[in-house]
């Protein structure tokens, strides 16, 4: 089996090397006073966050990088200051902006609406979890007694309550005049002070 040769791996290395060094960051203070002040001017508020010197037809160019919100914008700048392009991207940061803008929205509606939504589990549980009872929950002699006093009306807010060994349930009757009657039994059926 033939060993690979070396060779293109040499080339490879050093052919990345030299576009490394044509590359190479270049620290504000380093550049031409031409490049620096474009550099600056066209910076104004925004952060200079790199320069690359590059070569493009046998002639040095600055690459400059300045921070924004969104798409950071790219300025290319030649060797005696000429601002040969600048790469700002004023709709796509446009649309990000608004993006985020809709986003916090979104959250902001979410957070609510699921407030909301805890608060409508919360009383529908608490609503489940009450004491009151329905008739066929109380005891059949209970029942035939609080049946018997209602004599066809509505009862209503049945309740018990254990004092001792008794327990005692009571309610509300409703009469067809619309007059609440409250009434109270033992479990044995026998009729209990209303306090």
């Amino acid at each position: 089996m033939p060993r690979p040769s070396l060779l293109p791996c040499l080339l490879i290395a050093m052919s990345a090397a030299m576009l490394a060094a044509e590359t190479a960051p270049q620290p504000l203070l380093n550049l031409p006073d031409a490049v620096r002040t474009t550099a600056q001017r066209e910076a104004g508020a925004l952060l200079i966050a790199a320069i690359e010197l590059a070569v493009n037809d046998s002639k040095q160019i600055y690459r400059v990088r300045l921070t924004q919100d969104g798409l950071d914008k790219h300025l290319v700048i030649s060797q005696d200051g000429a601002l040969l392009k600048v790469s700002d991207y004023p709709a796509i940061n446009g649309a990000l902006a608004d993006s985020q803008k809709a986003l916090v929205a979104t959250e902001t509606a979410t957070k609510e609406t699921w407030a909301a939504t805890k608060e409508s589990v919360a009383r529908a549980l608490d609503s489940f979890s009450s004491t009151e009872l329905t008739l066929n929950q109380v005891p059949l002699a209970a029942r035939v007694a609080l049946g018997n006093a209602a004599a066809g009306d509505r009862l209503t807010d049945i309740h018990a309550t254990t004092d001792k060994q008794d327990t005692i349930y009571r309610a509300i009757i409703t009469r067809a005049d619309g007059t609440r009657q409250p009434i109270a039994v033992h479990e044995n059926g026998s009729l209990a002070d209303v306090r």
